[in-house]
């Protein structure tokens, strides 16, 4: 046990050479695999750096309330690199979206149905500004929300100390009302999924994931997904039924979370309607390499009529493409792993 992975893997080929070890998985001969480079524009890189200066005013901000409050750090150092990993991923995810419209419209007008796979889908973050939207007017949300943006305004409201000895320090005070009004004035993209389902519609895209709210771009608010006839319906019952309609071929777009990345089938099945050839795009890759595994699984199973073709998409900004590599290394050591070979 205290030997780690190079250890299961010795083991795993040494028990395969001696024909004790058996690994039934299917194999991926047939399926394509490419990186999409994403290409961000000027206008784009401009946000990125916008948002990297704003985070690292806020670090030196945290810093000088630290002294002036005598909050000596706790756990506010972890919060803020937690929330600025958060931040980043999910501006990345929603400026990559523009790229999975672009390669998912020209799959559908080459007879190709598309799976799109993410990890979060930022519901926590719409409901905490839903929230707020209610105690400071009383009414809905109207527009679609930025995770990024409610990432950076979570740490801000709850993670800056501005009181010493039961009392507000005024500079601390002061400090962190100009940050939150330079993250009001910043132009962040809104969140990734609502963005991606916006443009085709919601009655074009098969959402399989954990969230219960969505933003319905026509009546311009959140409402809840149903199963058509079948009001107050669970997640569970919404996603089966989303599975069905893009298994029909009613939706030939269908987006997963991680929440729905085990327990349904979206491959070209010969049993249904639908046996367009798959294109998954996978617009957030998962920390953790089975995941990401399962997750293409969704779409790569027995009696299909043709292997997928998988498509990562990767910006062009350093950190990105750094994760990226990472996770397909664990890819292939998870292979070492479960068969005794690293292919």
């Amino acid at each position: 046990q205290g030997a780690g992975v190079s250890a299961m893997e010795l083991l795993a080929m040494d028990m395969k050479a001696r024909g004790l070890f058996v690994s039934r998985a299917l194999s991926f001969e047939g399926c394509g695999f490419e990186i999409h480079r994403c290409n961000l524009s000027a206008a784009e890189r401009a946000v990125y750096d916008a948002a990297a200066d704003f985070w690292l005013r806020m670090l030196e901000v945290i810093e000088k309330c630290t002294r002036l409050t005598s909050d000596h750090g706790g756990s506010t150092p972890r919060y803020f690199w937690g929330a600025h990993q958060a931040f980043f991923k999910q501006l990345l995810n929603s400026l990559k979206v523009r790229f999975a419209i672009a390669q998912t419209q020209k799959a559908l007008d080459e007879g190709q149905s598309v799976v799109v796979g993410l990890i979060s889908t930022g519901e926590a973050k719409v409901a905490e500004a839903i929230e707020r939207e209610r105690q400071s007017t009383g009414g809905d949300l109207t527009e679609e929300v930025s995770t990024p943006q409610e990432i950076a305004r979570k740490m801000l409201s709850d993670h800056i100390p501005v009181m010493r000895a039961g009392s507000f320090v005024q500079e601390a005070v002061k400090m962190k009302r100009e940050l939150e009004n330079e993250l009001d004035t910043m132009e962040l993209p809104n969140n990734a999924l609502d963005m991606f389902i916006g443009h085709f519609g919601i009655d074009a895209v098969a959402e399989m994931t954990g969230r219960k709210l969505h933003f319905d771009p026509i009546e311009r608010h959140f409402k809840a997904r149903t199963v058509a006839g079948t009001p107050g319906a669970d997640t569970a019952a919404v996603n089966l039924a989303e599975m069905q309609a893009f298994l029909s071929g009613r939706k030939r777009i269908a987006v997963i979370s991680d929440a729905a990345s085990s327990g349904i089938s979206l491959h070209a099945d010969q049993r249904f309607p639908n046996r367009e050839p798959r294109l998954h795009l996978t617009l957030e890759l998962s920390w953790s390499a089975d995941k990401a595994l399962q997750q293409f699984g969704r779409t790569h199973r027995s009696n299909q009529t043709s292997a997928p073709h998988y498509m990562v998409l990767v910006t062009d900004v350093g950190g990105e493409n750094r994760f990226a590599s990472t996770i397909a290394r664990r890819i292939s050591t998870l292979g070492a792993i479960t068969r005794g070979e690293r292919r």
